[in-house]
């Protein structure tokens, strides 16, 4: 792994692809302590708190970008977000690159990844993680069953993975997040993918926590199931 100093990083190839998308679990040591190279210091993401720091390596000649996360999207474990090129044409599918993030040093554990950005659009071969609120988590959308069965083969090797299973997930679509008012409900967020809806109905509910939250999908010819949160843990769900 080489590491590359702010002024050589302008430039970086990224081999003409949009950078693929993966969020780690990072253990409490502060990120970057130990890195060899100074943060460079980035502006562009808009609505951020100014300016995250990222650091950047070359693993095998793969750029790969570590990045501060200024909002936290999964509860309160501790994330680093890492972006490097796709390379969805791996036999692996879209998951290969992982393989090559295992040298990421500490304090990211690069064997527990919370998300990985996939090609693919499937619904189902889904490789999911139960969150402690209730719910499960969709962790990665292989194009097969084969491609889904590789990544839980991979990460069942940690056993802080071993919950990981394969199932399918709701469809997309407009879920809402609704918080009951006083004379009218209030809707506090809106979302394309249920799980992301109800991580924030959960972080809602903390600080409100005698009222139940709803998170249903508002689309035409949507989802049917209405999700119930209280006290930041899904109560139940219904259709």
């Amino acid at each position: 792994m080489k590491w590359l100093n702010a002024s050589d990083v302008d430039g970086l190839d990224f081999r003409g692809q949009e950078p693929q998308t993966f969020y780690f679990f990072c253990g409490h040591g502060e990120l970057g302590a130990g890195f060899p190279v100074a943060p460079r210091l980035d502006w562009a993401d808009e609505g951020a708190p100014s300016p995250t720091k990222q650091w950047v390596a070359l693993i095998d000649k793969r750029p790969v970008v570590i990045q501060q996360e200024p909002f936290n999207h999964f509860d309160d474990r501790n994330v680093v977000l890492v972006l490097t090129p796709f390379a969805c044409s791996d036999a692996e599918g879209g998951w290969g690159a992982l393989r090559d993030l295992a040298v990421l040093p500490e304090p990211i554990y690069p064997t527990r990844p919370l998300f990985i950005q996939s090609c693919s659009t499937s619904r189902d071969h889904v490789v999911c993680r139960p969150n402690p609120r209730g719910w499960s988590d969709a962790l990665y959308r292989a194009a097969s069953r084969a491609e889904a069965e590789g990544l839980l083969d991979y990460l069942q090797r940690d056993p802080w993975n071993r919950s990981c299973f394969i199932g399918s997930i709701e469809p997309a679509g407009l879920w809402t997040v609704i918080s009951p008012g006083g004379r009218a409900d209030r809707v506090v967020g809106r979302y394309p993918e249920v799980d992301s809806a109800l991580r924030l109905a959960a972080k809602v509910s903390d600080g409100q926590p005698d009222d139940v939250l709803t998170v249903k999908d508002e689309s035409h010819g949507g989802s049917r199931t209405e999700y119930r949160i209280c006290g930041g843990h899904l109560e139940r769900a219904a259709t």
